[in-house]
């Protein structure tokens, strides 16, 4: 079943996302889990830099395992 995956803290995870370089917004940030270990996201950025705000958002998501 599709949830929240236990352990990962979204407010957490949002404020992260939003200290990332160039970074303006964060929105429709959702997680889930869909198998053991196979945490997934979704999540809306508004950036000032494209390409930076792409590589440390997915940096982030490793540190969440994402």
């Amino acid at each position: 079943m599709e949830a929240t995956p236990f352990g990962i803290d979204v407010d957490s995870l949002k404020h992260d996302l939003e200290n990332c370089c160039s970074v303006i917004k964060v929105s429709d940030l959702h997680v889930w889990s869909i198998a053991p270990n196979k945490n997934i996201m979704t999540v809306h950025l508004i950036s000032k830099e494209h390409s930076c705000c792409y590589n440390e958002a997915q940096e982030v998501a490793k540190k969440y395992k994402i």
